[in-house]
């Protein structure tokens, strides 16, 4: 492993255990792999890197394996693309009968060790540290269709977002009450690269005949 400085991004479907009672397994796996597939193209374009999926949750870091000063930027904007793009998808299948899913994401950033882990029989490249634990706690605080991120993301960002401010969040694993933000809008030309990396994700799905 290497250490880094990375940001890490989870998004998680909310209710999707409930919903998935009502279908049966192979249309389950057709409408995750739907999500997830439009969730991948967006992190790729904004220099992300899908991590692992879990259950009906993604894992992206941004600043690994390529190092990238800008980390904290990519995934800022990667959450909000993901947000966009969600709710393309939720367009189109609303139009074709279906409800909508709604996805909830936090973003937390530090250092981590970077590399192949796991045991002699299977190996993963994956990122461990504070700011993973951190990020996946944060998605849970983020209600509804959310963007959670801890005070240190904030701060590097924050002339580029606005956000409002939750204060004395107790969280678990932390012995005392954390600042932290939730993002509500981007501004100015963060905002275009966004709309422009959706646009560019949907029409190449488009193109490759990747059914939405």
């Amino acid at each position: 492993g290497e250490r880094r400085d990375v940001t890490v991004l989870f998004a998680d479907i909310r209710d999707f255990t409930a919903i998935s009672r009502t279908m049966a397994p192979e249309d389950t796996v057709e409408l995750l792999n739907k999500y997830f597939t439009v969730i991948t193209e967006v992190v790729f374009r904004l220099d992300g890197t899908v991590d692992k999926f879990i259950g009906d949750g993604v894992m992206c870091v941004f600043g690994s394996p390529i190092s990238s000063p800008s980390h904290m930027e990519e995934g800022v904007k990667c959450a909000f693309a993901v947000k966009a793009a969600v709710a393309e998808v939720n367009r189109r299948r609303i139009g074709q009968g279906g409800g909508p899913l709604k996805i909830g994401i936090g973003l937390d950033a530090g250092p981590a060790i970077v590399g192949n882990m796991g045991s002699k029989a299977r190996m993963e490249f994956t990122a461990v540290g504070d700011c993973v634990n951190m990020a996946s706690r944060l998605t849970d605080l983020a209600r509804g269709e959310g963007i959670v991120v801890s005070e240190a993301v904030y701060t590097s960002v924050s002339e580029h977002v606005e956000a409002d401010r939750l204060a004395g969040i107790d969280i678990k694993g932390i012995d005392h009450p954390l600042t932290i933000y939730s993002l509500t809008a981007l501004k100015g030309a963060w905002e275009e690269d966004v709309k422009t990396a959706v646009a560019d994700a949907i029409a190449w799905l488009e193109r490759e005949s990747i059914v939405l």
